[in-house]
């Protein structure tokens, strides 16, 4: 039988067909090629996950790593600009809730001097109120409120 060299990269232990146990640490072992080609076997030999990268890749040696390079370079710089972009729209983004935080302070104050003035002129209805009563010697009668044009009588004390 033809014989091939593994490199494991997680131990492992094999339970042959015939029952046998065989015990595989880390490091290069040479066994059968047809028992390198197992599934279980295979899951343990080989390049560590990653390493293709680090070492150029499996069989295609310097075109592989330069073609892994230019893809890894290439998603490298869509990440970049589209970082950017994010970046471009978080500073509009903060610029707009700046503007919305001042334009509510604004409404706030324009409120309160709109209730200011309110006050003022309920305080300036009332005066004005009071004084046409006066003028008509009606001191203690309180201003009209349904729209009438004279306010009610009094009644008269008997003697």
């Amino acid at each position: 039988m033809d014989k091939t060299t593994v490199q494991v990269h997680t131990p492992f232990t094999l339970t042959h067909d015939n029952g046998s146990v065989e015990h595989f640490g880390v490091g290069k072992h040479e066994i059968e090629a047809g028992l390198a080609e197992h599934w279980y076997v295979r899951l343990h030999t080989g390049d560590k996950p990653g390493s293709q990268l680090e070492s150029g890749g499996a069989g295609g040696g310097a075109e592989m790593s330069a073609e892994l390079r230019t893809e890894l370079d290439r998603a490298s710089a869509e990440l970049r600009a589209e970082a950017e972009q994010i970046d471009s729209e978080r500073a509009t983004l903060n610029g707009r809730e700046a503007a919305l935080k001042q334009l509510a302070n604004d409404l706030d104050e324009r409120e309160k001097a709109l209730d200011a003035r309110q006050a003022g002129l309920n305080a300036r209805e009332v005066a004005i109120a009071e004084a046409a009563a006066a003028t008509r010697g009606d001191p203690q009668q309180p201003p009209v409120q349904d729209g009438g044009s004279q306010p009610p009588k009094k009644s008269q004390p008997k003697q």
